[in-house]
């Protein structure tokens, strides 16, 4: 993601948009993830599969990825409804702001949290996401490494919400 957000800065085009490269997401998807970033109404377009409930999710998977989005919107600031969503759109702002550090599976959350702070605008855009037998990952230990590169980003952007919270809680418990 880093290094093809580093080219595309060099070319400095109207849009670029990320899909993983798992054949999950449809092309189909693209015209409307672009559209709002040509009408200059956004500079990052999030493509969300909870949006408008068309894509069927795994219950747990469902769970899994709302505690995640919570996290990460409560981090952030910014409001999602799929924080995790593997397709993005971006203009020549969000380009430019979204120098991603991370090289785990929290790059995600990392452009949400680096949207608020550049005061980005970010929407999302309802897509289809076609899920095929197997998983070749494993889920625990996917949702584990996410968990932990939010936990590491809320710590770092939002020091008393992590430790004052917790600290609030102890106190009021002991």
């Amino acid at each position: 993601i880093r290094s093809g957000l580093a080219a595309a800065r060099e070319f400095q085009p109207r849009a670029v948009v990320l899909m993983d490269a798992d054949g999950q997401h449809r092309f189909e998807d693209v015209p409307a993830l672009l559209r709002p970033i040509l009408a200059d109404e956004a500079d990052v377009a999030v493509g969300s599969r909870f949006a408008d409930g068309r894509t069927r999710v795994a219950p747990l998977r469902r769970a899994a990825q709302h505690g995640l989005t919570w996290l990460s919107n409560v981090g952030s600031g910014i409001k999602l409804t799929d924080s995790q969503s593997g397709m993005r759109a971006f203009g020549p702002r969000a380009m430019n702001a979204l120098l991603l550090t991370s090289s785990s599976m929290a790059a995600a959350s990392e452009m949400q949290f680096l949207a608020s702070d550049a005061n980005l605008r970010v929407c999302e855009v309802p897509i289809q996401i076609r899920y095929f037998g197997d998983v070749k990952r494993n889920l625990v230990g996917h949702g584990v490494e996410v968990l932990n590169g939010i936990l590491l980003l809320v710590s770092q952007r939002r020091p008393l919400l992590f430790f004052g919270v917790p600290g609030l809680l102890l106190v009021i418990m002991a």
